[in-house]
């Protein structure tokens, strides 16, 4: 799938530079229907320069809509992540990577304008010691939302972690999906 992927950027780069040549105008990219999708980033820079993006390892991240994945460290042990093209209302998970006791988290995801008429997500991860100093980290994080094309899946955020024992309770709606019915139907915690 990596190969693939590599070729349709070959191919793509290619038009682009064919076209310019020829004075025809920039390709336009179809804005997705749902900006449904999924990706994933192996952030392997803990200690990049603060306030530029990097692009992790073509072969350590992946993004559902082509695009290429980028990491910011804004300060120590707190980073963002843009997944292009994926749009605000999916979910996300990250991790801290490698045997050290670090641990991240995610301090929230926000829906950014990328190119003309697309939205990008924007993931904000934090990392601290075990004892919760910020540090500078490696970590993983991945970032699902499968929009209405999906087949089965189902996720929820709870945002009502005091609520009652034993009440039934529906979460955000913005912050849950459920492909087989209605949220406030079928996603409820007790």
């Amino acid at each position: 799938m990596r190969a693939a992927s590599r070729i349709r950027t070959v191919g793509m780069t290619l038009a682009v530079a064919a076209m310019a040549v020829l004075g025809v105008g920039s390709p336009a990219r179809a804005a997705p229907p749902t900006w449904n999708g999924n990706a994933y980033v192996w952030a392997n820079l803990a200690a990049s320069t603060v306030g530029t993006p990097y692009t992790p390892s073509l072969d350590y991240q992946y993004n559902s809509s082509g695009a290429v994945n980028t990491v910011t460290r804004t300060g120590t042990g707190t980073y963002t992540v843009r997944f292009p093209y994926l749009g605000p209302y999916g979910t996300a998970l990250v991790s801290a990577y490698g045997t050290t006791d670090d641990r991240c988290k995610i301090g929230n995801w926000i829906g950014v304008p990328g190119a003309p008429s697309f939205t990008d997500t924007v993931l904000t991860v934090r990392c601290y010691t075990r004892l919760g100093a910020p540090v500078n980290s490696v970590f993983t994080a991945s970032y699902t939302y499968p929009g209405t094309s999906a087949g089965r899946a189902a996720y929820l955020w709870n945002d009502q972690p005091s609520s009652a024992i034993g009440t039934p309770i529906t979460p955000s709606l913005t912050y849950q999906y459920n492909s087989t019915g209605s949220p406030s139907d079928s996603n409820h915690l007790t």
